[in-house]
This record gives structure tokens, sequence and C-alpha cells, in this order.
């Protein structure tokens, strides 16, 4: 075969079996009730229709659930602006729009990894490495469910390349769209603010801004009460219940260990020391926005399997890194890129296990043995000054 077929062979291999994968997803979905998916369609559906004012009402949602569902679903508790995110799919059927949405995750996994890859370069082909990322149990659990972190993952990628690129303003920007999950955000933004990035943060701070203006333009002034209260609630209403056996956080390990769920203040004081360190350990670009966001990942309130989808840049990077790839990187790595350990621990509700392997590789990108010490990264780039960010 000639190199010209080769190269365009690759890519239609890959999103051939990716395309497969949806496939595969989209009959479960069909003879699976219950999905995450269904309360963001009718999130979707119900501001498509006009009444985004309704949207943080709960018995409103009930109501449009029971039309649409034939029963009650996850109450939507989003920003709005994350239903208009979903507007595709209500140009649909359930089943159709959870279709569309599918592609449309996975077309934002594919950019995400081929933007990252393309950025630093972290292997030669890029197809196979966007088909390794394919196998991570977090990237299948987004599709499956129909969540949104592919998108997330999308905004973190681009917010990576442009603050490696000294547009820190841009980055934050970009960053800030992601505030459609914004517990998975807020915390980086504080290591950045730890760290006295301004420009970051004005971008981070205008993106949030006109964020919150889409949202007073499609729920009014009423979400200033109607979302806190539903937030609030949201634990005593149908299906509301949240599960921390299944969060690879510190909410997760406290609950395992205690039985008990952990107060509020303390996981903040976790956090906060967390995320301190992690902002007076930055060196470089690559290992310390990955660090930031795996100290997230750990220390955020609410995340399950899907969230660790975030988790494909800090293991890129921690690959790239490495001068040796030393037992520790290993371990780390098969405990989380290998689908079987995490599958096993999902199925058997102890995804609170994941917390040691993603707390040893934040570590790995915070000390001398994942980065080969500030200098190695230093080594990759063409204008030594980007690392400093």
């Amino acid at each position: 075969m000639s190199q010209p077929a080769t190269t365009v062979a690759k890519p239609l291999i890959v999103l051939a079996l990716l395309l497969f994968l949806v496939g595969l997803h989209y009959q479960s979905f069909k003879s699976t009730a219950g999905m995450d998916f269904e309360h963001y369609y009718v999130g979707a559906k119900m501001v498509a229709a006009g009444q985004g004012s309704q949207l943080h009402d709960a018995n409103a949602q009930f109501q449009w659930q029971a039309r649409i569902l034939n029963g009650v679903s996850t109450p939507f508790n989003y920003p709005a602006p994350m239903a208009l995110l979903y507007w595709p799919v209500t140009l649909s059927s359930l089943n159709g729009g959870y279709l569309i949405w599918s592609f449309m995750s996975t077309l934002m996994f594919v950019a995400s990894v081929l933007l990252l890859n393309r950025t630093f370069g972290f292997v030669r082909d890029p197809w196979f490495l966007v088909l390794i990322c394919a196998a991570y149990l977090p990237v299948q659990a987004t599709l499956a469910t129909g969540q949104c972190d592919a998108f997330l993952l999308l905004s973190y990628s681009v917010s990576l390349v442009l603050l490696k690129e000294g547009k820190n303003g841009a980055s934050g920007f970009a960053l800030s769209l992601a505030l459609l999950k914004f517990h998975l955000v807020l915390p980086f933004a504080l290591v950045m603010l730890f760290r006295r990035q301004w420009r970051f943060l004005l971008g981070f701070a205008s993106g949030g801004v006109a964020l919150l203006a889409v949202w007073l333009w499609i729920s009014g002034p009423g979400l200033f009460t109607q979302y806190p209260r539903l937030v609030m609630g949201i634990k005593d209403l149908p299906r509301g219940r949240f599960e921390p056996a299944l969060m690879a956080n510190f909410r997760g390990v406290f609950d395992a260990i205690t039985r008990h769920e952990a107060p509020l203040w303390l996981i903040a004081v976790v956090a906060l020391v967390g995320l301190v360190y992690v902002a007076n350990s930055w060196s470089d670009v690559e290992t310390g926005f990955s660090a930031a966001m795996t100290m997230m990942i750990l220390t955020s309130y609410h995340g399950y399997v899907y969230d660790l989808i975030l988790l494909l840049i800090p293991l890129m990077v921690a690959t790239k890194a490495a001068k040796a790839l030393r037992t520790p990187f290993y371990l780390v790595f098969g405990l989380l890129a290998i689908p079987i350990i995490p599958y096993l621990l999902v199925r058997t509700k102890m995804v609170w296990l994941l917390t040691i392997p993603v707390g040893v590789l934040c570590w790995l990108l915070i000390s001398d043995r994942a980065s080969g010490g500030p200098r190695s990264m230093i080594e990759n780039v063409e204008n030594p000054k980007l690392t400093t960010a």
C-alpha cells in the first residue's frame, strides 16, 4: 500500500471503529431506561420550547419528563446554557437525539486528542493515539451515558494549547466554556488565582460573565433563587441521590472509610491545601496544568467515572514528560488506562479506589520522577519562555 493510501486508510479505519462503538452504545441505550442523556434531552426540549424560565423548577421538569419519557428521570441540575449545547438533539426523537449527541461527543473527543498531539507530539501516529485513548473506560462511559464531558475535555485541551502558546487570556476564556460543569472548573481557576495569572483570570471571568448573560436570557432573574433551591434540595428528589462510593476523589474515600458523608468544610479544607500545593509546585505549562487538573479531580465535590475522561490530558503529558518510565508510572498507567480494573471497580461500586492511582499520578506530575525536572520539558519546546506561563 502506498504512503498516501495508508495516510487515508488509518483515519478511516479508526473512525469506523469509533462508529461501531457508538452503534453498540446506541443499541444499549434503546433497551436501558434511566440513562443520563434523558434529563439532558428533556432540559434541551424545555429551552427549545421557550420554557427556560421553568428549567430549574423540579415539578415542571418532572411534568416534561412524564410526557417525553413516560416516567421520572434524574433532574436537570446544570446551568441553562448546557441545554443550548444539547440543542441539536431536540431536532429528533429521544433515540435519534442520543445518536446525534454520540456523534458530536465522538468528534469532540477525537478533536481533543488530535489537537493535543499536534501541539505536544505525544506520538508519531495521531490516529493510533486516538485508538488507544478510545479504549480508556471514561471515554466509553461518557459516550454510553450521553454526558457532556467530551465537551469539557475539548475546552481543557484548547485552554492548554493556548496557554502553551502564551495566549493566557484566550486560554482562560476557552476554559470558561467548561463552566457548564462548574465544579470541575472552579478549583482549577483557583490554582491560577494562587499563581496570580491575571490575564488568564480576566479571560476566564469574561467568559463566565458571557455565560451568565446567556443563562439570564434563557431563565430570567428567577434563576438566582430557583437554581440554588434545586441544587440544595436535589437529594430529596426522585433519583436525585448521589453515590460517593462511585467517585474517585476525597469525598469517595471518606465515605468508604467512615460510612458517612464528608462534611463540606472538610472537603473545602482538603481542596484548598491540595490546590495551594499544586500552585506552588507549578514548574512548566504541561506538567503544571496537568497536575492542577489531577488535583481538581481528587478534591472535587462531585465526579463520577465519566468525569475521569479529563485525566486523558495528565496521562498523555506524564507519558511525554517522563525521562525514565519507572515502576510507579507503569503501575499508575496500568491501573487507570487498562479498562478491566476500572470496569470491575464500577461494577462493584468501588470507584473510590481509583483515588490511589490518580493521587500517585498527581505526585508523579509534580515530582522530578515524572517531569525529569523543569529542564526536560523546556527541551521539548522551541521557545523556553512559554514554559513559564
